[in-house]
């Protein structure tokens, strides 16, 4: 149970113009097998909502060498690497269908009171200090820090989030905001420069209705950093590097 596997076919239905897995869906397996495993270990969705919580992701990050294809099977390994009274950090790593390593994750979960939408304590969670392991390594580096964007950056996308968008903790999914990211950059761009490493920082909700717009700034030839902005206020931080 210390470390948990699931494997998975990318039809042609869910593959890139490119023939590729996309970044959001690789967002979204990662955090479907998180899941799992949680239930598995006895702390998931149903076990935090008999104490009115659920878990929220704070931050990931994802570094590929390579995407799984159109037509192939890939899976995706995870692991619980530290736990503490406020955070759960979770390791990801991604296979293809002969075992290589495509790419690994890095990623920090916490807990919330559904109720008062604030922080919950998660240190009564033996079972995660239980799965601990190092059986596992993660060679991708930690997430830097995100500052806030400065003047000089521009206006890329926007959108008013609707029923589509939000999940069943009535926020928007985490895979809508990486999708909004992939939709700041052009098809070439994808084409010719497929993202390297993402990472994204979770600072705050957001929920229907709300219009958000992305705002990007290049730091260099390979790396731009990214902010979603509700109201002017920064809710989503994004490193993106080709």
């Amino acid at each position: 149970m210390s470390v948990y596997s699931k494997t998975y076919y990318l039809a042609a239905g869910e593959g890139t113009p490119e023939r590729r897995m996309p970044v959001g869906l690789l967002f979204a397996r990662c955090i479907e097998v998180a899941t799992d495993h949680a239930n598995r270990l006895g702390v998931g969705f149903e076990n935090l909502m008999a104490h009115g919580q659920t878990w929220v992701l704070s931050r990931m990050a994802v570094e590929m060498t390579r995407y799984p294809g159109v037509n192939e099977n890939y899976t995706i390994e995870t692991w619980v690497d530290s736990f503490n009274r406020a955070f759960s950090d979770r390791m990801f790593r991604i296979l293809d269908n002969e075992g290589n390593t495509c790419g690994y994750s890095r990623s920090t979960w916490v807990a919330i009171d559904m109720e008062r939408r604030t922080l919950a304590d998660i240190s009564r969670f033996d079972a995660l200090r239980d799965a601990i392991t190092c059986a596992r390594e993660c060679p991708i580096a930690p997430s830097g820090r995100h500052r806030p964007l400065g003047p000089e950056a521009t206006e890329a996308v926007s959108h008013r989030f609707a029923y589509s968008d939000i999940d069943s903790n009535r926020h928007v999914n985490t895979v809508r905001y990486v999708e909004m990211l992939m939709n700041c950059r052009t098809p070439e761009q994808h084409r010719t420069s497929p993202l390297r490493r993402l990472d994204v920082t979770f600072m705050r909700e957001c929920v229907y209705g709300e219009l958000a717009t992305i705002f990007t700034l290049p730091v260099d030839a390979k790396t731009t950093e990214a902010e979603l902005r509700v109201n002017g206020e920064a809710r989503i931080r994004f490193t993106a590097t080709v």
